[in-house]
């Protein structure tokens, strides 16, 4: 945790901790400050160094006692998203495990909020966050907790955070002016464990919870008092320095709140024993959790824990006796449908839809948290592409994504009634590129005259050619221009909205019907199959670094 210390005058000393991280700055833990001779007005410039930069301000607490309060926090700037875009999941991990939390929570793999918290008619919440906090500096506080209970109540802590925010401004000014950036987001709230904990003596599980939600509901007013307010329906809140920004416009009772489990005395929790399997992570249940839900959700439990086979004889026999009520929801308002797509079940999922009347209303039903069954299932995929859960944390693996597995393809086929009838399984299964095909066609057939400065120039998009056939390019021009047409053939297949595979392409070569043949006589020189891999996976490559989410945006 770090720490920042704020000390009374000369009469006596109390201690407060306020804990923050960001991508701009890091608090320190010690008391000894290494300050930069420097001026605090350099700290915030394009030329970020390693420096700290200490902010005093007298604060006097409304306590009837004439006594000042000195403030001080101590901000080192650490890493700048601009720097990081690329790997942003990987750089919160390094700077801690919260900041972990937060990127994973509401941001993308390169720093962009999540677009389900920008438009999704539920996850935006108010609407009032958008594209904005895919930019710019950002400090992230993870906690706030004045140390001495004495000094409690007396606006300390609102006054440290309004000094945050007073240096925040500052940065953000600095950095870009004009900026809509937010500057500065307050993370996940939580409760105090050493003053909540004493309280759950003699508790039962209802008691403990509501002891836990006083202590929650405590923080979040805290900062939306201070003008924070909530992104989309997430647990963490932000804050912008425009006073025209459209969160400025909510009142503190108008900011958006996500809808809360009920409170049950039910003693069964989810154990903690959680494992990896191959596409993504689930939790394993308690027997006594599993008992519980057998009892009160049997349907929910059948589709949890039964093998395919049982599950289908369950439900048929359910259907046929009219014992169960189908339509019921588990204590999270998740719908039959939303168990199965989550476990991805494709044969249960079909057999529903095709028996059982209310089923199909099912698809748009929606959970505590805004999600229909299709997007419980495509979470479960981003999660399943992008993610695996182990000790230390949380790594992106989605570099090394082939595919999804055929069960998912099944699902989202089944769930989504807005595809295309034609739509092609490989679209589901690996998604689909952007073009770059024209911008390279052009830049390949630059310089095409002399081979040798064409192979130097080209190097990196020619590393796919097989070695022997890199060299022929420096001396036979009739392959250099019939390597560079293959991006223009795979231009014609995205055009007529034709998958660019080997055949296709090949089609496009022998439509165009060229003299001289000079994409043939490449590919004869190459192999077709070869020959057009290393186009396509060109393509691929240079679409990837130079996106601005994905690669540098250059």
């Amino acid at each position: 945790m770090d720490n920042n210390r704020e000390t009374t005058g000369a009469k006596r000393k109390r201690e407060a901790d306020i804990s923050s991280t960001s991508e701009g700055y890091i608090s320190t833990e010690s008391s000894e400050y290494d300050i930069s001779e420097d001026g605090s007005d350099d700290e915030f410039t394009s030329d970020r160094k390693y420096k700290t930069t200490l902010v005093e301000s007298e604060f006097l607490p409304d306590d009837g006692i004439n006594r000042a309060l000195n403030i001080e926090i101590l901000i080192s700037p650490r890493v700048w998203r601009d720097n990081i875009t690329a790997q942003c999941t990987h750089e919160g991990k390094a700077i801690g495990r919260e900041i972990e939390k937060v990127v994973w929570m509401i941001f993308n793999r390169y720093g962009f909020l999540k677009e389900k918290f920008k438009s999704y008619p539920v996850h935006r919440g108010t609407g009032v966050w958008g594209s904005e906090l895919d930019d710019g500096p950002l400090l992230l506080i993870e906690e706030v907790y004045i140390t001495d209970a004495e000094w409690r109540r007396k606006g300390v802590g609102s006054a440290m955070v309004r000094q945050l925010l007073v240096v925040g401004e500052k940065c953000v000014n600095s950095a870009k002016p004009m900026d809509m950036s937010p500057g500065l987001i307050a993370l996940e709230f939580g409760s105090l464990i050493e003053d909540v904990q004493p309280q759950y003596v003699g508790k039962s599980k209802r008691q403990k919870l509501e002891i836990n939600l006083r202590a929650i509901n405590t923080a979040v007013s805290f900062y939306r008092f201070l003008g924070f307010r909530c992104i989309g329906s997430s647990p963490c809140f932000a804050y912008s320095f425009n006073p025209n920004h459209r969160a400025q416009s909510i009142a503190p009772d108008m900011d958006f709140g996500p809808q809360m489990e009920l409170l049950d005395d039910r003693e069964e929790e989810t154990g903690m024993g959680d494992y990896i399997i191959p596409y993504g992570v689930e939790v394993q249940l308690r027997e006594r959790t599993l008992s519980a839900m057998r009892k009160e959700f049997p349907l929910h439990h059948a589709a949890t824990t039964l093998p395919d086979l049982e599950c289908m004889e369950y439900l048929k026999k359910a259907t046929a006796e009219d014992e169960i009520n189908l339509t019921i929801v588990d204590r999270t308002h998740k719908t039959l449908l939303h168990t199965l797509a989550r476990r991805l079940k494709p044969e249960r999922i079909r057999w529903l839809l095709a028996h059982v009347n209310a089923a199909s209303s099912w698809k748009s039903a929606r959970d505590i948290n805004g999600d229909s069954p299709l997007d419980v299932l495509k979470d479960f995929l981003e999660d399943m592409r992008t993610k695996r859960l182990v000790f230390m944390g949380n790594p992106d693996v989605s570099d090394d994504f082939r595919r999804y597995p055929p069960t998912a393809v099944e699902c989202l086929s089944l769930l989504d009634d807005t595809l295309s009838p034609d739509l092609s399984v490989s679209h589901l299964k690996y998604g689909c590129t952007c073009g770059q095909s024209e911008i390279l066609y052009d830049m390949l057939s630059y310089g095409i005259d002399d081979g040798q400065t064409w192979v130097e120039w080209n190097d990196s998009r020619l590393e796919n050619v097989a070695y022997d056939v890199q060299q022929n390019f420096k001396t036979n021009k009739s392959i250099c221009q019939g390597y560079t047409n293959i991006f223009s053939r795979v231009c014609d297949c995205l055009q007529s909205n034709l998958a660019p595979s080997v055949e296709k392409i090949l089609q496009a070569v022998e439509q165009w019907n060229e003299w001289p043949p000079v994409t043939r006589n490449y590919l004869t020189r190459a192999g077709d199959l070869r020959g057009i891999r290393a186009a396509v996976t060109c393509i691929l490559d240079e679409a990837h670094s130079m996106d601005d989410r994905t690669g540098n945006g250059e």
